[in-house]
Protein backbone atom coordinates (compact mmCIF):
# COMPACT_ATOMS: atom_id res chain seq x y z
CA UNK A 1 0.00 0.00 0.00
CA UNK A 2 1.13 3.54 -0.79
CA UNK A 3 1.04 6.04 2.05
CA UNK A 4 0.49 9.80 2.03
CA UNK A 5 2.38 12.60 3.70
CA UNK A 6 2.49 16.40 3.65
CA UNK A 7 5.20 18.98 4.23
CA UNK A 8 5.20 19.36 7.99
CA UNK A 9 4.27 23.06 8.14
CA UNK A 10 1.16 22.41 6.02
CA UNK A 11 -0.45 20.83 9.08
CA UNK A 12 0.73 23.56 11.46
CA UNK A 13 3.61 25.99 11.91
CA UNK A 14 3.89 24.66 15.46
CA UNK A 15 5.96 21.49 15.24
CA UNK A 16 4.33 19.57 18.08
CA UNK A 17 0.85 20.49 16.87
CA UNK A 18 1.81 19.49 13.32
CA UNK A 19 2.80 16.03 14.53
CA UNK A 20 -0.51 15.56 16.33
CA UNK A 21 -2.56 16.80 13.38
CA UNK A 22 -0.72 14.53 10.96
CA UNK A 23 -1.30 11.55 13.25
CA UNK A 24 -5.02 12.43 13.32
CA UNK A 25 -4.95 12.38 9.51
CA UNK A 26 -3.49 8.88 9.52
CA UNK A 27 -0.05 10.01 8.34
CA UNK A 28 2.89 7.87 9.45
CA UNK A 29 5.68 9.32 7.30
CA UNK A 30 7.05 12.80 7.94
CA UNK A 31 8.42 15.17 5.31
CA UNK A 32 10.29 17.86 7.22
CA UNK A 33 11.14 21.18 5.56
CA UNK A 34 10.67 24.18 7.86
CA UNK A 35 9.05 25.25 11.13
CA UNK A 36 11.08 22.53 12.86
CA UNK A 37 11.26 23.89 16.40
CA UNK A 38 12.32 27.21 14.91
CA UNK A 39 14.67 25.83 12.27
CA UNK A 40 14.54 24.66 8.67
CA UNK A 41 16.37 21.72 7.14
CA UNK A 42 18.91 24.13 5.62
CA UNK A 43 20.05 25.22 9.07
CA UNK A 44 19.13 22.15 11.11
CA UNK A 45 21.30 21.76 14.20
CA UNK A 46 22.17 18.54 15.98
CA UNK A 47 20.43 19.58 19.24
CA UNK A 48 17.21 20.30 17.33
CA UNK A 49 17.50 17.02 15.43
CA UNK A 50 17.86 15.21 18.76
CA UNK A 51 14.72 16.92 20.07
CA UNK A 52 12.80 15.96 16.93
CA UNK A 53 14.03 12.38 17.14
CA UNK A 54 12.86 12.20 20.75
CA UNK A 55 9.47 13.67 19.82
CA UNK A 56 8.76 11.09 17.14
CA UNK A 57 10.31 8.02 18.77
CA UNK A 58 7.58 5.74 20.02
CA UNK A 59 4.93 7.66 18.08
CA UNK A 60 4.76 5.23 15.16
CA UNK A 61 6.11 7.95 12.85
CA UNK A 62 9.20 7.86 10.66
CA UNK A 63 10.96 10.49 8.58
CA UNK A 64 10.60 9.84 4.87
CA UNK A 65 12.32 13.01 3.63
CA UNK A 66 14.34 15.98 4.82
CA UNK A 67 13.33 18.63 2.30
CA UNK A 68 16.17 21.09 2.05
CA UNK A 69 16.17 23.87 -0.51
CA UNK A 70 19.88 23.59 -1.29
CA UNK A 71 20.68 24.60 -4.91
CA UNK A 72 17.37 26.45 -5.32
CA UNK A 73 18.90 29.44 -7.08
CA UNK A 74 19.66 30.70 -10.56
CA UNK A 75 22.86 29.25 -12.00
CA UNK A 76 23.84 32.71 -13.24
CA UNK A 77 25.14 33.34 -9.71
CA UNK A 78 28.07 31.14 -10.61
CA UNK A 79 30.08 28.23 -9.30
CA UNK A 80 31.72 30.01 -6.35
CA UNK A 81 28.35 31.13 -5.03
CA UNK A 82 26.89 27.63 -5.24
CA UNK A 83 29.91 26.11 -3.50
CA UNK A 84 29.85 28.65 -0.66
CA UNK A 85 26.11 29.01 -0.17
CA UNK A 86 24.95 25.49 -0.89
CA UNK A 87 27.59 22.76 -0.89
CA UNK A 88 29.42 23.96 2.22
CA UNK A 89 26.21 24.66 4.11
CA UNK A 90 24.94 21.22 3.13
CA UNK A 91 27.97 19.67 4.82
CA UNK A 92 27.10 21.44 8.06
CA UNK A 93 23.64 19.85 8.35
CA UNK A 94 24.44 16.26 7.41
CA UNK A 95 25.39 15.25 10.95
CA UNK A 96 22.00 16.48 12.14
CA UNK A 97 20.30 14.74 9.22
CA UNK A 98 21.83 11.40 10.21
CA UNK A 99 20.09 11.60 13.57
CA UNK A 100 16.68 11.64 11.87
CA UNK A 101 17.43 8.70 9.54
CA UNK A 102 15.28 9.81 6.59
CA UNK A 103 14.63 7.74 3.51
CA UNK A 104 15.63 10.75 1.38
CA UNK A 105 17.55 13.99 1.65
CA UNK A 106 16.17 16.43 -0.91
CA UNK A 107 18.06 18.84 -3.13
CA UNK A 108 16.43 21.21 -5.62
CA UNK A 109 17.17 21.36 -9.33
CA UNK A 110 18.56 24.86 -9.92
CA UNK A 111 17.02 27.35 -12.33
CA UNK A 112 18.35 28.35 -15.74
CA UNK A 113 16.11 30.69 -17.77
CA UNK A 114 16.68 29.59 -21.36
CA UNK A 115 14.21 28.44 -24.00
CA UNK A 116 13.91 25.17 -25.84
CA UNK A 117 13.64 21.48 -25.06
CA UNK A 118 17.15 20.16 -24.52
CA UNK A 119 18.78 23.61 -24.47
CA UNK A 120 19.40 23.52 -20.73
CA UNK A 121 20.92 20.05 -20.98
CA UNK A 122 23.27 21.20 -23.74
CA UNK A 123 24.50 24.03 -21.52
CA UNK A 124 25.03 21.63 -18.60
CA UNK A 125 27.06 19.32 -20.80
CA UNK A 126 29.36 22.07 -22.05
CA UNK A 127 29.48 25.67 -20.76
CA UNK A 128 28.08 24.75 -17.32
CA UNK A 129 29.69 21.36 -16.74
CA UNK A 130 30.56 22.44 -13.19
CA UNK A 131 26.88 22.16 -12.26
CA UNK A 132 26.66 18.39 -12.69
CA UNK A 133 30.02 18.01 -10.92
CA UNK A 134 28.67 20.03 -7.98
CA UNK A 135 25.51 17.94 -7.71
CA UNK A 136 27.59 14.77 -7.95
CA UNK A 137 29.78 15.96 -5.08
CA UNK A 138 26.68 16.76 -3.01
CA UNK A 139 25.16 13.34 -3.75
CA UNK A 140 28.41 11.64 -2.76
CA UNK A 141 28.63 13.53 0.52
CA UNK A 142 25.03 12.71 1.33
CA UNK A 143 25.76 9.05 0.54
CA UNK A 144 28.81 9.13 2.82
CA UNK A 145 26.42 10.21 5.58
CA UNK A 146 24.39 7.06 4.90
CA UNK A 147 21.53 8.87 3.17
CA UNK A 148 20.00 8.79 -0.29
CA UNK A 149 19.53 11.94 -2.37
CA UNK A 150 16.38 12.95 -4.17
CA UNK A 151 16.46 15.93 -6.55
CA UNK A 152 13.20 17.78 -7.16
CA UNK A 153 12.07 19.88 -10.11
CA UNK A 154 11.10 23.39 -9.03
CA UNK A 155 9.44 26.21 -10.95
CA UNK A 156 9.96 28.38 -12.86
CA UNK A 157 12.90 27.88 -15.24
CA UNK A 158 14.06 24.61 -13.70
CA UNK A 159 16.91 22.69 -15.29
CA UNK A 160 14.39 19.85 -14.90
CA UNK A 161 11.74 21.44 -17.14
CA UNK A 162 11.47 18.94 -20.00
CA UNK A 163 11.60 15.16 -19.76
CA UNK A 164 14.74 15.09 -21.91
CA UNK A 165 16.45 17.55 -19.56
CA UNK A 166 15.69 15.34 -16.57
CA UNK A 167 16.71 12.08 -18.22
CA UNK A 168 19.90 13.60 -19.60
CA UNK A 169 20.87 15.16 -16.28
CA UNK A 170 20.65 11.88 -14.40
CA UNK A 171 22.68 10.18 -17.12
CA UNK A 172 25.39 12.83 -16.70
CA UNK A 173 25.16 12.56 -12.91
CA UNK A 174 25.86 8.84 -13.04
CA UNK A 175 24.66 8.00 -9.52
CA UNK A 176 21.70 5.63 -9.99
CA UNK A 177 22.31 3.85 -6.69
CA UNK A 178 22.40 6.97 -4.53
CA UNK A 179 20.24 9.58 -6.29
CA UNK A 180 16.73 9.61 -7.71
CA UNK A 181 14.15 12.10 -8.93
CA UNK A 182 11.34 13.72 -6.99
CA UNK A 183 8.70 14.40 -9.61
CA UNK A 184 6.60 17.38 -8.59
CA UNK A 185 3.89 17.06 -11.18
CA UNK A 186 2.43 20.55 -10.86
CA UNK A 187 5.89 22.17 -10.82
CA UNK A 188 6.61 20.68 -14.23
CA UNK A 189 3.23 21.95 -15.42
CA UNK A 190 4.12 25.43 -14.08
CA UNK A 191 7.23 25.25 -16.29
CA UNK A 192 5.03 24.64 -19.33
CA UNK A 193 4.86 20.84 -19.55
CA UNK A 194 1.30 19.56 -19.10
CA UNK A 195 1.20 16.39 -16.96
CA UNK A 196 0.62 13.20 -18.94
CA UNK A 197 0.82 9.46 -18.48
CA UNK A 198 3.32 9.41 -21.36
CA UNK A 199 5.58 11.75 -19.41
CA UNK A 200 5.33 9.53 -16.36
CA UNK A 201 6.27 6.46 -18.38
CA UNK A 202 9.37 8.24 -19.68
CA UNK A 203 10.48 9.35 -16.22
CA UNK A 204 9.41 6.50 -13.96
CA UNK A 205 12.75 4.68 -13.92
CA UNK A 206 14.28 7.78 -12.33
CA UNK A 207 11.50 8.57 -9.86
CA UNK A 208 11.74 7.67 -6.19
CA UNK A 209 9.28 10.18 -4.74
CA UNK A 210 6.24 12.03 -6.09
CA UNK A 211 4.71 15.37 -5.08
CA UNK A 212 1.12 16.21 -6.01
CA UNK A 213 -0.92 19.40 -5.82
CA UNK A 214 -3.92 20.78 -7.61
CA UNK A 215 -4.31 23.33 -10.35
CA UNK A 216 -6.61 24.53 -13.09
CA UNK A 217 -6.20 26.04 -16.54
CA UNK A 218 -8.53 28.45 -18.28
CA UNK A 219 -11.21 26.66 -20.35
CA UNK A 220 -9.51 27.72 -23.58
CA UNK A 221 -5.96 26.67 -22.67
CA UNK A 222 -3.66 24.22 -20.91
CA UNK A 223 -1.37 26.60 -19.02
CA UNK A 224 -1.54 26.46 -15.24
CA UNK A 225 -3.48 29.50 -14.01
CA UNK A 226 -5.43 28.76 -10.82
CA UNK A 227 -4.75 27.00 -7.52
CA UNK A 228 -7.29 24.27 -6.84
CA UNK A 229 -7.88 21.02 -5.01
CA UNK A 230 -6.75 17.74 -6.54
CA UNK A 231 -10.39 16.78 -7.07
CA UNK A 232 -11.04 19.91 -9.14
CA UNK A 233 -7.76 19.83 -11.06
CA UNK A 234 -7.45 19.91 -14.83
CA UNK A 235 -4.45 17.60 -15.00
CA UNK A 236 -5.31 13.85 -15.06
CA UNK A 237 -4.90 13.25 -11.33
CA UNK A 238 -6.65 9.89 -11.11
CA UNK A 239 -4.87 8.38 -14.11
CA UNK A 240 -1.36 9.52 -13.21
CA UNK A 241 -1.52 8.94 -9.46
CA UNK A 242 -3.04 5.49 -10.00
CA UNK A 243 -0.14 4.67 -12.35
CA UNK A 244 2.35 5.87 -9.73
CA UNK A 245 0.73 3.70 -7.08
CA UNK A 246 0.52 0.66 -9.36
CA UNK A 247 4.21 1.01 -10.25
CA UNK A 248 5.31 1.04 -6.61
CA UNK A 249 8.09 3.53 -7.34
CA UNK A 250 6.99 6.07 -4.69
CA UNK A 251 5.97 4.17 -1.53
CA UNK A 252 5.05 7.54 -0.05
CA UNK A 253 3.37 10.35 -2.01
CA UNK A 254 3.68 13.89 -0.65
CA UNK A 255 0.88 16.43 -0.97
CA UNK A 256 1.92 20.06 -1.41
CA UNK A 257 0.00 23.30 -1.39
CA UNK A 258 -0.99 24.41 -4.93
CA UNK A 259 1.69 27.08 -4.87
CA UNK A 260 2.10 28.02 -8.53
CA UNK A 261 -1.50 28.85 -9.41
CA UNK A 262 -3.21 32.10 -8.44
CA UNK A 263 -6.08 32.10 -5.92
CA UNK A 264 -9.31 31.79 -7.90
CA UNK A 265 -11.99 34.31 -6.96
CA UNK A 266 -14.84 32.63 -5.13
CA UNK A 267 -13.07 29.27 -4.81
CA UNK A 268 -13.29 27.43 -1.48
CA UNK A 269 -9.77 26.84 -0.13
CA UNK A 270 -10.90 25.83 3.35
CA UNK A 271 -9.25 22.65 4.71
CA UNK A 272 -7.69 22.01 1.30
CA UNK A 273 -4.94 19.69 2.54
CA UNK A 274 -7.36 17.39 4.35
CA UNK A 275 -9.71 17.43 1.35
CA UNK A 276 -6.85 16.35 -0.91
CA UNK A 277 -5.90 13.53 1.46
CA UNK A 278 -9.49 12.28 1.60
CA UNK A 279 -9.86 12.53 -2.17
CA UNK A 280 -6.77 10.43 -2.92
CA UNK A 281 -7.73 7.81 -0.35
CA UNK A 282 -11.21 7.51 -1.81
CA UNK A 283 -10.30 7.61 -5.51
CA UNK A 284 -6.96 5.81 -5.85
CA UNK A 285 -6.78 2.06 -5.33
CA UNK A 286 -3.84 1.13 -3.13
CA UNK A 287 -3.50 4.32 -1.06
CA UNK A 288 -3.93 3.94 2.67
Amino acid sequence: MTRLTVLNSMASADFSESIEIQKSWGIRDLDLRDSILGESINDLSQPTAERVRKAIDGSGLEVTCLSSTFFKEDLSKGQDHFVEQHLRKLESVLAAAQILRPRFFRLIAASLPVDGNGRRLALLEHELAWVVDLYREAVDRIAEAGLRTTIENEAPNSIFTHDDDIIGFFELLGRPETASFTWDIQNQWACGVFPSIEGFERLKNLIGYVHVKGGQAEPSGRDLVWAASLEDSDWPVRTIVQAVVDSGISPVICLNRPSHGRPKPGYDYEALTKRDIDFLRSEIIGIE
